[in-house]
């Protein structure tokens, strides 16, 4: 007995989505700026007057992002993250209102808390917006534990050793979460992940220019092949960029300078290049044509005819576009 495919999903007509999207966007935006310029004129005690608009936009916003539901399509779906991403926003002005915080304890309670409701959210949208809300929040908490007591004008210079440290080994756990699968989206993990790999390494970098570059280096070339194995453009494009600011930060540091040195510089990234350039064009299927045929860019992209099966077998179908996990 066979089995019935299941049910295709029910698509919604774009043009509809479209004037969704426009009247949802439009009316955040109209309606924050109605509130800031209504409170400009208003009187009372600005304290309670924060405390009590920002818990009433948390909630508005919250209530917005659940009546569109859950299953929705996905252009209303980020509707729907956005909402929540402003509903946490404004959850965490009414908790700094609410708390006054004046030293780390305060100040990581607000952040804390914000953590835990932007995580709430997340794990009812697993969407990007969601995952960089909790994340930020939750690495700033951290943050304000190991460098408030040295962070501000109060409390004299700021710990740049001990962020840098928790924005480097923030960013390595979160990318191998997103490595392994083990968060959702797993593919904007790993990107949240570099880049604040990348800012915990140039916060570590003023100290010690040198060992900083070389770690940029060494991690943007390993970042390069785990994103290579996973055929991720995302990860392999952030890596490319660690590449370039490693590259260049070493050779400043190494006090590159002048026609000798600047010279011996070119001859070696001439090499490399050439290098690079000779082994990519003998990669793949080949001979490959130098230039193309010259062709207008205008205009709509022909088709290609699919190949003809060979006779007995169905026809076959190409995959679709793999381009991993929306990025809002």
């Amino acid at each position: 007995m066979e089995l019935a495919p299941p049910a295709a999903p029910a698509t919604a007509d774009p043009q509809k989505v479209s004037l969704l999207e426009i009247l949802g966007y439009c009316g955040i935006a109209a309606g924050l700026f109605g509130t800031f310029a209504a409170l400009e004129e208003s009187g009372g005690d600005p304290r309670t007057t924060v405390i009590v608009t920002s818990l009433a936009l948390a909630v508005v916003f919250l209530v917005a992002g659940a009546l569109i539901g859950v299953g929705a399509p996905d252009r209303l779906a980020r509707l729907r993250s956005v909402c929540w991403f402003a509903s946490v926003v404004a959850f965490t002005a009414f908790l700094a209102s609410a708390v006054e915080p004046s030293d780390r304890g305060g100040f990581a309670l607000v952040t804390g808390l914000a953590a835990l409701y932007g995580l709430v959210l997340w794990a009812l949208s697993p969407r990007v917006l969601q995952q960089l809300t909790f994340f930020t929040l939750a690495i700033v908490t951290v943050l304000i534990l190991v460098a408030f007591p040295d962070l501000g004008l109060a409390f004299g210079e700021p710990d740049v050793n001990g962020a840098g440290f928790t924005l480097w080994l923030g960013g390595a756990a979160w990318f191998a979460l997103g490595f392994l699968g083990l968060v959702r989206p797993p593919r904007p993990a790993m990107v949240i992940g570099m880049v604040s790999w990348l800012q915990g390494c140039s916060l570590l970098g003023r100290d010690s220019e040198e060992a900083a570059a070389i770690v940029i280096l060494a991690g943007a070339v390993a970042f390069l092949f785990l994103g290579g194995s996973r055929g991720d453009r995302a990860v392999t494009g952030v890596a490319v960029v660690g590449l370039l600011i490693g590259t260049f930060a070493l050779l400043t540091t190494l006090g590159v300078e002048g026609t000798g040195p600047g010279l011996v510089t070119l001859f070696v990234g001439v090499v490399l290049l050439g290098v690079g350039i000779w082994s990519a064009r003998t990669t793949g299927p080949g001979p490959r044509a130098a230039f193309g045929t010259l062709s207008s860019p205008f205009g709509r992209a022909k088709e290609t005819p699919p190949a003809a099966a060979p006779q007995g077998e169905p026809p076959q179908v190409p995959p679709p576009p793999d381009d991993g996990d929306p990025l809002d």
